[in-house]
């Protein structure tokens, strides 16, 4: 029953533990979701910005605005590196969202499953706890008629010796022994010891 105990004390145990792991992914999820929120918002700003600029990133309209070639090779490589940029932070704060969504399902998924664990180990320990109080109880039954037997037991015994007639007290009689083998008992056939 102590081992019993112990196990289930251990397995509640390392429940407590998982739970307090689920809580504290929990608040870092809700503290990455605060976050993602203000990127959300910085995403929306370089989507529209890159949709603006791929309608002006024709570069036959640079050439044309451009007076001098070097302003031409400093406007398009400009307009190259805040595409790919934008093309970056997009891809970036997707995957974040995405990787966000994914945690949120396995936190889930996580909670389900301890929530199952942790009613299993309540009923496990319910019907331990109703099985010692039966036990308990039948220990109790079979004190009460232990006691019972070994009082009748010691009735029958004290019967069965007031019937012999024995001498209780040590002057009753000579206080030493003698071979009483050879006398007669009066019925035949008949045993004698010494």
């Amino acid at each position: 029953l102590d081992s019993l105990k112990l196990q289930l004390a251990q397995i509640q145990a390392r429940l407590d533990n998982l739970s307090a792991g689920i809580k504290q992914k929990q608040q870092d999820l809700d503290d990455r979701e605060d976050k993602l929120a203000l990127q959300q918002a910085l995403l929306e700003t370089r989507v529209r910005a890159y949709y603006i600029r791929s309608y002006w990133a024709d570069p036959l309209l640079v050439i044309l605005s451009s007076i001098h070639s070097g302003d031409l090779f400093r406007e398009l490589s400009y307009r190259q590196s805040v595409t790919r940029e934008d093309r970056q932070i997009i891809t970036s704060i997707t995957q974040e969202v995405v990787d966000l969504l994914t945690q949120k399902t396995k936190l889930e998924q996580d909670k389900a499953k301890m929530a199952v664990l942790q009613k299993e180990v309540d009923k496990n320990a319910q019907f331990l706890g109703g099985e010692v109080k039966k036990a308990k109880a039948y220990q109790s039954d079979l004190s009460k008629q232990i006691a019972q037997l070994s009082a009748r037991q010691q009735a029958i015994i004290a019967q069965r010796q007031a019937s012999l007639n024995l001498p209780t007290s040590l002057g009753a009689g000579p206080l030493f022994c003698t071979d009483d083998r050879k006398l007669d008992p009066g019925f035949r056939p008949a045993f004698a010891f010494f």
